[in-house]
């Protein structure tokens, strides 16, 4: 299947939670925090793989205006959204049943679409996105001692990259 019928797809559905489209990226800015969703196919095979993100415009360079970035290895939190499902036979199920968007029709296309969006909110998708939706709680989440779901892809350790979030919010109250 095409990848611009996916995207076409997956933005009927994903914009009905505030998300707009920029290439192959959904994004939608909360407090100045921009969280994003995307789908990449593999230039290896046929498969597809969609990704979680937070990015943080105010921890770039000053003078930078990219409020959106390119693709989501510039996100400073980032996991793919099957790693988020605990359950191994679940997630071999979701990969294997509903990430199948090659060789179907379309009708089965937006079916699969669909039913991914079920599992979206089976395993709290958009509750994990709006509770990353400000400095604070991203600040809480990070110094939570359970396991962060979203790895950072930056070159930088847990520790500084809480000190880079605390020296920002200390900034902004001066």
């Amino acid at each position: 299947m095409d990848i611009k019928k996916v995207l076409e797809i997956f933005d009927a559905e994903i914009h009905k939670y505030g998300f707009k489209k920029k290439g192959k990226l959904f994004y939608r800015t909360i407090n100045e925090i921009t969280q994003l969703i995307g789908i990449e196919k593999s230039s290896w095979g046929k498969s597809f793989s969609i990704d979680v993100g937070i990015y943080l415009p105010d921890l770039e360079e000053v003078g930078s205006d990219n409020k959106t970035p390119k693709n989501m290895a510039y996100c400073h939190l980032y996991r793919t959204i099957t790693a988020l499902i605990d359950d191994i036979e679940y997630r071999k199920k979701i990969i294997y049943d509903y990430y199948k968007f090659d060789n179907i029709s379309e009708d089965k296309l937006a079916e699969n679409i669909k039913l991914l969006f079920k599992v979206f909110m089976e395993i709290k998708l958009f509750e994990l996105l709006e509770s990353l939706s400000s400095m604070e709680k991203i600040l809480e989440y990070l110094e939570k001692d359970k396991h962060v779901y979203l790895l950072q892809t930056r070159n930088i350790t847990k520790e500084d990259f809480i000190l880079k979030i605390e020296g920002l919010m200390r900034f902004r109250l001066q």
